[in-house]
C-alpha cells in the first residue's frame, strides 16, 4: 500500500510541478529529498542508490550516461564505492570510496589536462588527523617528473622517488626523467640523485651509484653503495665513505674521513688531514704522512708480493712556513708499519722488524728499579706467568748482595736473571798482569813468588790464569832437577806442574869446575772463582834439597851472551772485573824514551807478539806500518810488497841527475846510471859485442816493427817473420804483393829452395828446358838449374805439361805438413787421391766449387760442409725443379731403400700399377713397393695409413684394439706446449672451427677469417664446461634439446642488482596464480620418463607472457644474429618463483588479516559471552 501511494504521489508532483518533494512540498530541485528530521536524523533518513555486485556484463549506452550505482565488493582493482557510467570514456567512474577526500577531488574537477593543480596562495594545504597522506602508484608507470628550473617538492611514482628543494640548472643537476633514478631522494639546491636508490643532500651534491648518498655541499657519491659526507668529498670505489672536506674514497670498500685525504687502495682508511692510503687495506692517520707506490697490483691485493707495502701509518706533518697547508717538503711520517710487520718510527722505509730513525731524540726504555739480578720482579708478564727471555729494562738503582748486585745501567733477562748490558767495554775481557822485577830464591817447601801475587773483583766465575818464568841455579846441588810449581786462589792451592830436568851450561874458563843450569816454564790453567767478591790468586814454587834463581833485576854473562830471568803472572777474567784491589806492581819491562841497555835481541823487541801489525804514528798520523807478513808501507795501510811506499822516493847516492835511471847490480844494490848505458841510440852504437848485445826480447815475447805508430813487420817467439800480418804461420809470411828481381840469371829462376843436396827453382825461365815456358817449377840435384822433371806453364800454347822420366802420369802436390794428394792414370783406372785425414777432394767445373767429397766419405753437392754420406744443397728460387730426382724410365717402380744390414728396411717410391706414392717395411731386406705397405699417398690427395685404399683425405685404419691419431708437441711449459686440430673450409665466414688445447683446458673456437684469428666459443677445464663469453651463448634450443640434465647442486641464476637495470616491484601475484592450471603429462615422443608435472605454455603465455620462450637466435653464414619465432615453446620455470613468493605474501597478509578478524570477533563473542553471562545472573539474582 505504501509502495503505490510513493509512486502515485511521484507521479502526481512530476505532472504538475515537473519538480520532485520528497518530505517537503517545496521541492528546489528537479529531486528534493528531506530528512525526517534535519536536526536530529533517523537511521533511515537516507536514499539508497541501486546497489550491484559487479559492473554489468554489456556496458551502458549514451542514454545511461550519468547512471549512478553503489558497487557492493572487489571487482578487479575497483574497490566497493558509488560509480557513474562515462560513455566517452566507456567506463565506470568513482565518485566515493578508497579514493576520499579532497585532494581526490582536486584532482578530478581541479582543472583541465593530463595533470590537476591545488592553488594554495591563501594559505598552506593542511592535512589533519591521524592517518597522514598516502600517495600510490605504479613503478614505471605514469607521468614523467616536472623538469626545468625551479622550488617544488615532487614525488613521483613512476621513479618511486622523492624530490624537495631548489633546482637552478636543467643540466646535469636537473630533475627531470632521466636524471631521476628509481628509489632515489633529493633534498636541498641542485641535489641529484640519479643512481637507483641513491639519496642527495644539501647543496649540489652528487649520488649517482648504486644506493649511494651524498649529505653536505658539492659532495659526490659515484660509487655503488657508497656515501659521501661533508664539503667537495668523493666516494668513487665501490662500498666507500668519504667523510670531511675534500676527501676522496676511490678504492672499494676503502674510507676517508677529515680533510684533503685520499683512500685509493681496496678496503683503505685514511684519517686526518692530507693523508693517502694507496695500497690494500693501508691504515693512515694524523698530519701529511708521505706519499708512496705501492708495488703491482699492491692497491688490489696483499699477496706475497706485496709484503713490503705499507699497513699502517700515522703522519706528523709540522706547518714550518705557518702557511696552514701541508707542503711537499712538509711531509713525515711518525710511525710506519708494512705488511711483512717491518714497523719504522721516524722512517717511512723501514728496514729492520723494528726502524727507529732520529737524529735529535732517543728511545726511552721502561726504567725500573731491581732488587736483584735473580729476581724478575718488580717487572711482570702482562699475560701472566714468567717474563720473556730478551725483555729489556734499564735499572736506576743501585741494590742487591754480589754475587747478584745490581746498579744502574740497561739490564735483559736470559730466562734466569738479569744481565747487564756492557758498557763502554766493562763486560769485555780484562786482563791482569804481574811481572817481577826483585829477585827471588826458591826453597824445599813451597813459597810465593815475589810479586807474583794478583786481586781482583771478577764478574765470571771462571778466570784464566797465565804463568811464564825463566831462571837459573844457585847452587851446584840443582844440577838436573826438576822446579815444581802451583796456582793458590785465596790461599788454597787448585793445581801444580813441574818442570823438565833442567839444562846446564859448562863452561870452566867462566865458573870454573861448575855447571850453570838454566829452566824456563809456561803454564795456563783456568781456575774457579766467585763473581763480585774480591779473588786473590798467587804463584807459589819449591826446589826440595837445591835452591833456584830468578832475577830480572842481576843478569848474568856468558860466552858473550847476557842472562836475565823474567816472571810474569796473568789473570784473564772474560766478563770484565771490578779491578785490582791495591796497588799493581810496577814493572821496568818498558823502552824508555832514552833508550834501554842490558837488553836480549832473542828476549826483547819493538812490536807486536799477537796477530796485529805494529804502527808508528808522528802527530797522531800514522807514518810507517809492519804488517804481519812483514811487508812495510810508508804513507799505505795495506803494504802489498817487502816495501810499499805511496807517494815520492828520494834517493841521492851522489849520482843523481837529470834523465838518469834507478838500476840494481848482481847483489841487488840500486845506483843512478846513464840512460844510454844500455839502450840503442837513434843514430847507431859503437862497440857492442854481438854475443851479449841485441835488439829483441828476452822473455817469451814477440818484437814488433812499427812506422807512424802502425805495426809493419813482426818476429814472432817461434822464429816466424810476418809482413802486414800479426801472426805469421811460416819462416817469411807475406799479406800482400811481393817483388822478386835479379835472379841467379837474366832468364833463370829468382827463388831457389835447397833440401840436402836437391835444389828447386821457381821463376820466369825461356830456357830449352822449359820449352818457352811463362813460368817454371822444376827440381834438379845441382843449383845450375839442369831440370829433371816439373811443371811448365806455356803462355804461347796454354797448356799445363806434367814431365816424367817414364812410368804412369801422376800429378802430385805436397804440402809443408807431409801430405801429399794425387791424379793419376794407371793400370788400375783413373784415381784421385789425397793421403791426408782432414783434406777433401773437390769439383769446381766453370771455377765454382760443386761437389766436395771429405775424408770421412760424405759427398756434398751444392754444399763445402756436407754431414752426411750424399748432402744436397741449393740456393735457388726455382718451384719446380727439385734437389733429388729418381725417374723410372721403364715399366718398373720408382723407389728408394733405406734400412740396416740384416734388419728392418724402409721402401719409398712410387707403385706404377696403382699411381700412387707408397710407405712400406720388411723385417730384413729390402723388398718391393707393394710389400708391407704401411702408408698410402694416391693421386687424388687421400692419405691412408694402415690402409692400401683410403677412402678419405685422411684415412686411419688399425689392428683390432684400441686405434688412435695423436697431436702432440715436444715443449712441456706454457704457451708452447699447446696442440691443436683446426677444420678449415676457407672462403666461408665464421665455418672455420678450431680444437686446441691452452694449458690443461680444452677450447672450441671457430673463426671468420680462415683462421687467422681464433672466437673462442667452449672450453673444458677439468672440472667445468664454460661459454668463453659470458651471457651470450644457449645451451640448446627450441628443436634441438637435452633431454635430461643431471646436476648435484642445481642450477645458478645471476641476479646481482649490478648486472640489473629497470628494476620494478612485481604485479603478479595471488590472483595471477589462481589462472594458472597445473597439469601432468606424458610426451608423444615417449622417452620412458613417464608421467610428467608441470604447466601448458600456450596456457601460461596468456597469464604472465614473460617466463614463457617462444622465439630463437638464428645466425647466418656471416655470424650475424637475428630472432626468429620457435617452433616450440619454452617455460622459464625459475622465473615463476618470484610470482609464487609474491602469492605467498599476498596469502599471508590475507591470513593477518583473517587472524585480526578473527582475534575481534573473538573478543567481541566474548564480551557477549560474558554480557550474557552478567544478564543470567541479574536473571537468577531477582
Amino acid at each position: 500500500m505504501k509502495k503505490l501511494i510513493f509512486y502515485f504521489f511521484v507521479l502526481f508532483s512530476t505532472t504538475l510541478l515537473a519538480q520532485v518533494g520528497i518530505n517537503t512540498t517545496t521541492p528546489n530541485a528537479q529531486l528534493d529529498i528531506r530528512s525526517s528530521n534535519q536536526v536530529a536524523p533517523a537511521s533511515t533518513d537516507g536514499m539508497l542508490i541501486p546497489k550491484i555486485d559487479t559492473f554489468p556484463a554489456t556496458n551502458p549506452a549514451v542514454d545511461q550516461q550519468g547512471m549512478l550505482v553503489y558497487l557492493t565488493s572487489d571487482v578487479g582493482s575497483n574497490q566497493p564505492g558509488f560509480y557513474y557510467w562515462d560513455n566517452i570514456t566507456t567506463s565506470w567512474i568513482p565518485i566515493k570510496g578508497t579514493d576520499t577526500g579532497t585532494l581526490d577531488q582536486a584532482y578530478d574537477f581541479g582543472g583541465v589536462g593530463n595533470g590537476r593543480s591545488i592553488t594554495a596562495d591563501g594559505g598552506a594545504v593542511t592535512i589533519n588527523g591521524t592517518d597522514g597522506l598516502v600517495s600510490t602508484g605504479t613503478l614505471s608507470s605514469g607521468a614523467v617528473a616536472p623538469s626545468g628550473a625551479g622550488t617544488r617538492m615532487v614525488w613521483n611514482p613512476r621513479k618511486a622517488a622523492f624530490r624537495a628543494g631548489n633546482v637552478s640548472s636543467s643540466g646535469n643537476f636537473a630533475w627531470d626523467d632521466n636524471r631521476i633514478g628509481i628509489g632515489s631522494t633529493a633534498f636541498g639546491h641542485t641535489t641529484q640523485a640519479t643512481g637507483q636508490y641513491s639519496t642527495a643532500f644539501g647543496d649540489m651534491a652528487e649520488a649517482t651509484g648504486y644506493a649511494s648518498t651524498s649529505f653536505g655541499f658539492q659532495n659526490t657519491a659515484s660509487g655503488n653503495i657508497s656515501t659521501a659526507f661533508g664539503g667537495g668529498n668523493a666516494a668513487s670505489g665501490e662500498l666507500s665513505v668519504a667523510f670531511g672536506n675534500g676527501a676522496t674514497a676511490s678504492g672499494m670498500r676503502s674510507t676517508a674521513f677529515g680533510t684533503q685525504n685520499e683512500a685509493s687502495g681496496f678496503n683503505s682508511t685514511a684519517f686526518g688531514q692530507n693523508n693517502q692510503a694507496r695500497s690494500y687495506s693501508e691504515t693512515v692517520i694524523g698530519i701529511g704522512a708521505t706519499t708512496y707506490t705501492p708495488s703491482t697490483n699492491g692497491a688490489t691485493q696483499f699477496r706475497t708480493a706485496n709484503a713490503t707495502d705499507r699497513l699502517f701509518v700515522i703522519g706528523n706533518a709540522i706547518d714550518s712556513n705557518n702557511n696552514s697547508s701541508v707542503d711537499a717538503t712538509e711531509r713525515s711520517d711518525a710511525m710506519v708499519v708494512l705488511k711483512n710487520g717491518a714497523t719504522g718510527i721516524g722512517s717511512s722505509t723501514p728496514n729492520a722488524l723494528l726502524d727507529i730513525d732520529s737524529n735529535d731524540k732517543g728511545v726511552l726504555i721502561p726504567r725500573v728499579i731491581l732488587a736483584s739480578a735473580n729476581i724478575a720482579a718488580p717487572v711482570a708478564n702482562p699475560n701472566g706467568g714468567a717474563i720473556l727471555e730478551s725483555t729489556l729494562v734499564y735499572n736506576t738503582a743501585t741494590s742487591g748482595v754480589s754475587p747478584n748486585n745490581v746498579y744502574p745501567g740497561f739490564y735483559y733477562w736470559n730466562g734466569t736473571r738479569w744481565v747487564r748490558f756492557n758498557v763502554d767495554g766493562e763486560n769485555n775481557p780484562t786482563y791482569y798482569t804481574a811481572v817481577g822485577t826483585f829477585d827471588s830464591f826458591s826453597f824445599s817447601s813451597f813459597t810465593t813468588l815475589s810479586q807474583m801475587t794478583i786481586t781482583f773483583t771478577p764478574k765470571d766465575d771462571i778466570a784464566l790464569v797465565n804463568f811464564s818464568a825463566a831462571g837459573h841455579r844457585f847452587d851446584a846441588n840443582c844440577i838436573n832437577r826438576v822446579i815444581f810449581f802451583q796456582i793458590v786462589v785465596n790461599g788454597v792451592p787448585v793445581t801444580g806442574w813441574q818442570t823438565s830436568a833442567n839444562q846446564s851450561i859448562v863452561n870452566s874458563s867462566f865458573f870454573g869446575d861448575d855447571d850453570i843450569t838454566t829452566w824456563e816454564t809456561n803454564f795456563s790453567y783456568p781456575v774457579n772463582v766467585t763473581v763480585g767478591i774480591p779473588q786473590t790468586i798467587q804463584i807459589q814454587w819449591t826446589t826440595p834439597n837445591c835452591q833456584m834463581r830468578n832475577s830480572p833485576s842481576t843478569p848474568f854473562s856468558a860466552f858473550g851472551f847476557i842472562f836475565k830471568s823474567y816472571r810474569v803472572l796473568t789473570v784473564i777474567d772474560p766478563n770484565g772485573g771490578g779491578g785490582i784491589v791495591g796497588t799493581p806492581p810496577v814493572t821496568t819491562n818498558v823502552w824508555s824514551q832514552n833508550g834501554n841497555t842490558g837488553t836480549n835481541p832473542f828476549l826483547n823487541f819493538v812490536g807486536t807478539a799477537d796477530g796485529q801489525p805494529l804502527i808508528l804514528k808522528s802527530n797522531n798520523n800514522e807514518g810507517i806500518r809492519i804488517a804481519t807478513n812483514g811487508n812495510v808501507g810508508i804513507g799505505s795501510n795495506s803494504p802489498l810488497d817487502r816495501l810499499h811506499v805511496n807517494g815520492n822516493i828520494r834517493m841521492v847516492d851522489g849520482n843523481q841527475a837529470a834523465g838518469r835511471v834507478l838500476t840494481s847490480d848482481i847483489n841487488g844494490t840500486a845506483s843512478w846510471q846513464n840512460a844510454l848505458a844500455n839502450a840503442w841510440g837513434i843514430t847507431g852504437n859503437s862497440g857492442i859485442n854481438p854475443t851479449t848485445n841485441f835488439i829483441g826480447t828476452s822473455d817469451n815475447q814477440s818484437v814488433a816493427f812499427r812506422t807512424n805508430d802502425l805495426e809493419r813487420m813482426r818476429l814472432d817467439t817461434s822464429g816466424n817473420l810476418g809482413l802486414g800480418l800479426t801472426t805469421p804461420s811460416e819462416r817469411l809470411h807475406v799479406a800482400g804483393r811481393s817483388l822478386f828481381t835479379n835472379g841467379f840469371s837474366a832468364d833463370n829462376a829468382a827463388l831457389l829452395y835447397q833440401n840436402n843436396t836437391d835444389y828447386m827453382f821457381l821463376g820466369p825461365q825461356s830456357g830449352s828446358s822449359s820449352n818457352g815456358a811463362a813460368m817454371a817449377l822444376f827440381g834438379s840435384t845441382n843449383n845450375n838449374g839442369s831440370n829433371l822433371g816439373g811443371i811448365n806453364f806455356s803462355v804461347p800454347i796454354g797448356e799445363v805439361r806434367i814431365n816424367h822420366n817414364g812410368g804412369n802420369h801422376v800429378f802430385r802436390a805436397n804440402s809443408t805438413s807431409g801430405y801429399s794428394s794425387t791424379f793419376e792414370l794407371n793400370d788400375v783406372g783413373f784415381q784421385i787421391g789425397h793421403n791426408s785425414a782432414s783434406r777433401s777432394i773437390l769439383f769446381n767445373p766453370n771455377n765454382t766449387e760443386q761437389m766436395r767429397l771429405t775424408p770421412v766419405g760424405n759427398l756434398g753437392i751444392g754444399t763445402p760442409a756436407p754431414t752426411r754420406k750424399l748432402h744436397l744443397s741449393e740456393n735457388t728460387t726455382s718451384t719446380t725443379n727439385g734437389q733429388f730426382y729418381i725417374e723410372q724410365q721403364g715399366t718398373g717402380d720408382a723407389l728408394m731403400h733405406i734400412g740396416n744390414t740384416g734388419g728392418r728396411h724402409f721402401n719409398i717410391g712410387v707403385d706404377t700399377s696403382t699411381d700412387s706414392f707408397k710407405i712400406g717395411t720388411s723385417a730384413t731386406t729390402a723388398t718391393a713397393i707393394t710389400t708391407g705397405t704401411v702408408m698410402t699417398l694416391q693421386a687424388t690427395g687421400e692419405v691412408g695409413i694402415g690402409t692400401i685404399t683410403p677412402s678419405e683425405k685422411l684415412h686411419v685404419s688399425g689392428p683390432a684394439g684400441l686405434t688412435a691419431v695423436r697431436i702432440a708437441n715436444t715443449s712441456l711449459t706454457g704457451s708452447t706446449s699447446n696442440v691443436a686440430l683446426d677444420f678449415l673450409r676457407g672462403g666461408n665466414a665464421n665455418t672455420d672451427w678450431r680444437i686446441f688445447n691452452s694449458g690443461a683446458n680444452l677450447t672450441l673456437g671457430n673463426s671468420a677469417d680462415d683462421l687467422a684469428t681464433i672466437n673462442n666459443l667452449y672450453q673444458f677445464q677439468g672440472v667445468r664446461f664454460i661459454p668463453m663469453t659470458d651471457a651470450t651463448i644457449s645451451l640448446g634450443q627450441g628443436l634441438n634439446r637435452w633431454n635430461t640434465v643431471f646436476a648435484s647442486n642445481g642450477t645458478i641464476n645471476t641476479s646481482d642488482a649490478r648486472e640489473k637495470k629497470n628494476i620494478q616491484n612485481l604485479n603478479y601475484g595471488l590472483n595471477t596464480l589462481m589462472q594458472l592450471r597445473p597439469v601432468s603429462f606424458e610426451w608423444k615422443k615417449d622417452d620412458g620418463s613417464g608421467t610428467k608435472l608441470g604447466l601448458i605454455a600456450q596456457e601460461l603465455q596468456q597469464v604472465i607472457p614473460e617466463v614463457v620462450r617462444d622465439w630463437d637466435w638464428e645466425e647466418d653464414e656471416q655470424g650475424n644474429q637475428k630472432k626468429v619465432n620457435s617452433p616450440i615453446l619454452g617455460v622459464y620455470y625459475s622465473d615463476l618463483i618470484p610470482v609464487l613468493i609474491k602469492a605467498t605474501q599476498e596469502q599471508q597478509l590475507v591470513i593477518e588479516q583473517q587472524k585480526e578478524e578473527i582475534n575481534l570477533l573473538k573478543q567481541q563473542l566474548q564480551e557477549q559471552y560474558k554480557s550474557i553471562v552478567e544478564r543470567l545472573k541479574k536473571i537468577e539474582n531477582k
